[in-house]
């Protein structure tokens, strides 16, 4: 399964906390999947590693810009078309998964954002 990661610069966590708060998108455009990764030493509190995989497959570009959007940290992009919008407490870029709930099992059916790829 290859992919294509990458981090930003600058981010908007908050943004991003309310985009996923544990529900998925009531239209239906990500869904959001959260795992334990760090307790913190001295208290009783927990890091999630949050993520946001978006519905509809899209290609690298696409994918880039919505997770922009969102606040997102990062992304990791699946050379399907499966886009991965990654929050600041994942270490390795979230979950290596495809979860996309509608992506076509050929390449050549991801929604082009018409930027032309170089």
């Amino acid at each position: 399964m290859e992919s294509h990661v990458k981090v930003f610069e600058s981010t908007n966590d908050d943004l991003f906390e309310l985009f996923v708060t544990d529900e998925d998108s009531s239209e239906g455009r990500w869904k959001v999947y959260g795992q334990e990764v760090i307790k913190t030493s001295g208290t009783n509190s927990t890091l999630k590693c949050m993520v946001a995989y978006l519905s509809s497959c899209v290609d690298m570009y696409k994918c880039e810009s919505s997770c922009i959007a969102m606040g997102a940290s990062g992304y990791r992009w699946f050379h399907i078309g499966c886009c991965e919008c990654v929050g600041k407490y994942c270490l390795n870029f979230g979950i290596n998964a495809i979860r996309c709930m509608s992506c076509p099992f050929e390449s050549d059916q991801v929604v082009d954002s018409g930027v032309d790829n170089l």
